[in-house]
């Protein structure tokens, strides 16, 4: 994997709530937009903002799954700003709503 992508992956992982522009992370690796987003889908699978997308997903789903803060603080701390788009997105990623996701894995807690 290029050096380069590695750099944005640490960086996403270390911040993954924090908005970052595909012209920043691009400048952080002295890169166009262009290349970091091509270098990035071929070494990753996904361009780098769905990339970044995933990370604040797989956020929310640890936070719904480990905390009892409300799906609100949640798509905050997660980095989306609009919790409407979060509650939307995240039932057309994963076929729950995000309440339906805690009650689901806290039922699998329970038992």
């Amino acid at each position: 994997m290029d050096i380069r992508v590695q750099i944005i992956i640490e960086l996403v992982s270390q911040q993954p709530n924090r908005d970052f522009s595909l012209e920043e992370l691009a400048r952080h690796v002295e890169l166009s937009t262009c290349h970091l987003d091509h270098l990035f889908s071929q070494s990753v699978g996904h361009p780098c903002l769905q990339y970044i997308i995933l990370c604040r997903l797989k956020l929310a789903t640890q936070l719904l799954r480990d905390t009892c803060f409300s799906v609100k603080q949640i798509s905050a701390d997660a980095g989306w700003k609009d919790p409407n788009y979060f509650n939307r997105y995240f039932k057309r990623r994963l076929g729950l709503t995000p309440l339906e996701y805690r009650r689901k894995h806290q039922e699998k807690m329970q038992r």
